[in-house]
């Protein structure tokens, strides 16, 4: 149903992780769960890692000019060697 419902595969695996425990400390004594643990059966999600475009020199100089003066070399430092 989340797959369906559009969620992120990212978020689909973390509540898969949450349900796993869940279900994996409800068969330890005393027993609340009696049998195999439901979402070993299911699939784990592909999660593609995001590529971010680095900052064009143009767009620097634009970020830099809105930089307070005491923050700018700090910033502009870390723009070029990010």
């Amino acid at each position: 149903r989340m797959d369906r419902a559009g969620l992120a595969p990212a978020t689909v695996n973390r509540v898969r992780t949450a349900l796993h425990a869940a279900f994996s400390a409800a068969a330890q004594p005393p027993r609340k769960w009696a049998g195999r643990n439901p979402v070993t059966e299911t699939r784990t999600r592909k999660v593609t890692r995001r590529e971010y475009p680095p900052l064009t020199p143009e767009l620097v100089e634009r970020v830099l000019a809105e930089v307070p003066a005491q923050w700018r070399g700090v910033m502009a430092t870390a723009a070029y060697l990010g």
